[in-house]
């Protein structure tokens, strides 16, 4: 996508500049492995409710990315079970159960983060 873009510019000519308002072009990445106790004790949590995770890449960006660029190690999670993406579109939303559900859910893995050593 940047060499197409890259080529549009030098095709509109007329000094035309490409700038970029946040540009990355690395992303480090968090361990979601027995060394990581904050990912164990997430992944027991929602374990516990009957709840199994599949990490998964997210495609796009956000505000971890900054974070785990400086080293700070940073998961994403949300808990939407059942419910089809419409991540940032019009009709983006959550079924009330699924979201009264993503309430218990977070707050029994609060209670695990918030008790470890």
């Amino acid at each position: 996508m940047l060499a197409l873009t890259k080529e549009w510019t030098e095709h509109a000519g007329n000094g035309t500049e490409l700038s970029f308002i946040r540009y990355f072009t690395e992303s480090a990445a968090t361990s979601i492995g027995d060394d990581n106790k904050y990912w164990l004790a997430m992944r027991e949590a929602v374990n516990n409710l009957g709840i199994e995770i599949t990490p998964v890449v997210c495609p796009a960006t956000s505000d971890m990315l900054i974070l785990r660029n400086k080293g700070i190690p940073a998961i994403g999670f949300a808990p939407k079970s059942h419910t089809i993406s419409r991540i940032h579109a019009a009709d983006e939303y959550l079924n009330v159960a699924t979201f009264l559900r993503g309430i218990d859910v977070y707050v029994a893995i609060l209670q695990k983060l918030g008790n470890l050593q």
